[in-house]
């Protein structure tokens, strides 16, 4: 826009059209009577370990995630010239074309003139790449439309762009269906578009690397790095959403989604993917966009080539991620989707709900790939037996038992400390009380109870990949039907464990996976960092090796960014609490954190904060909620209080970590304390009386 009234004028047609699109969604999707031929989509469901899995309320409400304007002469191609996009396609009368996100004519949008129309369009309807003129991103606060960004192609000028009236358009006939789709339809490479990331990525084309690779090194330097702004397509609208206050809910990101997360996104369904990078560069919001791209019930298959799934599982580490990403599922229109933590996973195949599944003392024969393999080769030794068993009891316990019996007779010295233990639990009833055998009963559960508590899966998506441990990899792989494929997402520097497999050159070759060419999987690197800002991932980066230092972010903080406060130890506590009461101040509108190691120290800040009026959140027993002053209605402050295992993937405002130096390394790195420190998106302040890891020592 040149002027601000033109910019004006623009944004109330748009909000007006954009209001016109939700009253005739809301008008498709109203309620129709059984006979009224509709035809039922599978429901996205969210699993916390009770009961069924719930079904999420799916979004009716929709808006419009963008505008696309092509340079077309034909007439037959005149919808071509200025259509929308939206969370699904909607019939708005003649005069509008408005096309699903997950549509191949979506893909403008996200990827400019670098998109190349999948081979399976049809070849009359097709419109030239290079005829793009520019598309629009809008942004959206709730449901009501509120800001939008044009990206103009290279001599394009703005007032042209967008005509402030589209000429109705001529729809094409739908193109023929194939009557065989072909056996593969490789993904189309295209030119590098001039963009980067989204909230939360990096601009450019995806970025392979060998398996298990080296980071790039940046070298330390006293120069500030200037934020790689210019690449990014709506770069003031991605800018702004950063700055937004944080939700222990997810939101969609259909507007800003940049070129390389939108082709991880829509990845081919019939292979596997693999992504790293260091905390904020948007690998869970790539997975959960992933989730609804391959679900959603306008993926067009005779367009894209790529077949529609119908059962899809996103799993992540806690019940408090599963609830962080749901609401990305229904806001983008997915179906199918089970989002599953592995948490609530281990505890309805245990049939275990008080004791812990982490331990600081865990030992690596107790939680790794080997003790699914036996209770496997158990079962179908006991099978004969366990078939004449009608309670689903009794068929654990013979399982357990003749597990242990075989470990009492077994001899081999290169397993004795696994044999040890098993015969350590005697029985089955004296297992049901230590949480070292957790796992092995969760593996048991899985091969022997009666009604399957899970389904199987066409496609399994795995977020925090790099905490999985291998008992609990040999679960999921059981979920993955025949010939499924996985999408992965991790960070091996997050590491929390000594025995979680310690690179993707492990993960990939013990799930065997590899290229539809049986060629190695390369694993797809992010580099731009989202959530946080330099100051805060320069600060956290001291902790990793040198060759590993990346840091790139669209923000740079200031001095406030980070503030280390060290006093003495009795007074650590009450700092802590004292700072996280300012940050929920600071981000009234947001959403804070507290995260120490030890459970005692955050029981304490917890009893402060409700001697000052707190109220624990319905939303979690870690969430805590500041009850509403009467009189005007005010914001909710909202803090949450952690332990560094419940709070990955989550991002936060602020973020208190207590006493660094209490935080467990695993096999010589800090990856509990690294994750920790950048969970913060604005603001972190270290609050110790010890001393600090020494590579965090020195200015801040």
């Amino acid at each position: 826009m040149t002027t601000g009234s033109e910019y004006d004028d623009a944004l109330a047609i748009e909000r007006a059209t954009n209001e016109h699109y939700q009253r005739c969604l809301a008008e498709a999707n109203a309620p129709r009577t059984p006979n009224g031929g509709e035809i039922a989509a599978p429901a996205n469901t969210i699993w916390t370990g009770a009961g069924k899995p719930k079904p999420l309320k799916p979004n009716t409400d929709g808006y419009l995630v963008g505008r696309v304007s092509f340079d077309v002469a034909r007439d037959d191609l005149g919808y071509l010239r200025d259509y929308y996009v939206g969370t699904a396609h909607c019939a708005c009368g003649d005069s509008m074309l408005i096309v699903s996100w997950a549509a191949e004519l979506a893909k403008p949008l996200y990827l400019g003139t670098g998109w190349n129309p999948g081979a399976s369009m049809d070849a009359r309807y097709r419109p030239n790449p290079r005829a793009l003129r520019a598309v629009r991103k809008f942004a959206h606060r709730v449901r009501r439309l509120i800001d939008f960004e044009d990206v103009l192609e290279p001599g394009v000028p703005q007032c042209s762009a967008f005509p402030q009236a589209a000429a109705a358009p001529t729809v094409p006939p739908p193109p023929p269906r194939h009557s065989k789709p072909p056996a593969t339809v490789p993904r189309v490479e295209t030119e590098p578009p001039e963009s980067s990331s989204d909230p939360e990525e990096r601009p450019g084309d995806p970025a392979p690397v060998g398996p298990d690779p080296e980071v790039r090194a940046i070298a330390d330097s006293g120069d500030e790095p200037v934020p790689p702004t210019d690449g990014l397509r709506g770069s003031r609208l991605v800018l702004a959403s950063l700055e937004a206050p944080r939700s222990d809910r997810l939101r969609a990101v259909l507007a800003t989604l940049q070129p390389d997360q939108y082709r991880y996104v829509t990845w081919h369904a019939a292979e596997h993917l693999a992504v790293r990078g260091h905390p904020g560069t948007g690998k869970t919001i790539i997975a959960a966009h992933r989730a609804a791209w391959l679900t959603h019930p306008e993926h067009d298959e005779r367009q894209t080539g790529h077949r529609r799934l119908g059962s899809v599982a996103l799993i992540g580490p806690t019940d408090e991620w599963g609830a962080h990403v749901s609401g990305v599922l229904a806001e983008s229109g997915a179906t199918g989707v089970d989002v599953l933590s592995l948490e609530a996973i281990v505890r309805k195949l245990a049939r275990e709900r008080k004791l812990p599944l982490h331990r600081d003392d865990q030992q690596y024969f107790e939680t790794d790939w080997e003790i699914g393999r036996t209770a496997h080769r158990t079962v179908e030794v006991l099978g004969p037996r366990l078939s004449k068993l009608t309670s689903e009891k009794d068929r654990r316990e013979l399982t357990f038992n003749k597990i242990v019996q075989n470990a009492s007779d077994a001899g081999n010295p290169e397993d004795s400390e696994r044999n040890t233990w098993l015969r350590e639990a005697r029985d089955f009833e004296n297992a049901l009380k230590d949480p070292s055998y957790v796992l092995l009963r969760a593996c048991i559960g899985l091969l022997t109870e009666e009604s399957r508590s899970f389904r199987r899966y066409q496609h399994i998506i795995v977020d925090e990949v790099q905490d999985v441990r291998g008992a609990e990899w040999w679960i999921v792989d059981k979920l993955l039907n025949d010939g499924g494929t996985y999408s992965l997402f991790g960070d091996m520097n997050q590491r929390r464990a000594d025995f979680t497999w310690e690179s993707w050159s492990v993960l990939l070759d013990r799930l065997e996976l590899s290229n539809p060419d049986e060629s190695p999987l390369e694993v797809m690197a992010l580099a731009t960092g989202f959530r946080s800002n330099v100051k805060i991932l320069n600060y956290a980066a001291r902790l990793l090796p040198k060759s590993e230092r990346t840091v790139s972010a669209l923000r740079l903080g200031d001095e406030s960014s980070v503030d280390c406060q060290r006093v003495g130890s009795t007074q650590v506590i009450p700092r802590a609490f004292e700072r996280a009461r300012a940050l929920t101040e600071e981000f009234s509108e947001g959403y804070a954190a507290v995260i120490g190691w030890n459970p005692q120290d955050l029981d304490a800040i917890r009893q402060r904060f409700y001697e000052c009026g707190w109220r624990q959140s319905h939303s979690g027993n870690r969430i805590l909620e500041l009850t509403p002053a009467t009189g005007p209605r005010k914001p909710q402050q909202r803090v949450m209080l952690a332990r560094p295992v419940d709070a990955r993937g989550l991002e936060f405002d602020g973020v208190v970590v207590v006493e660094p130096a209490d935080f467990k390394k695993n096999l010589g790195r800090h990856g509990s304390l690294y994750t920790s420190l950048t969970r913060a998106n604005k603001k972190l302040v270290v609050v110790h009386s010890k001393p600090l890891p020494e590579k965090l020592r020195g200015r801040a």
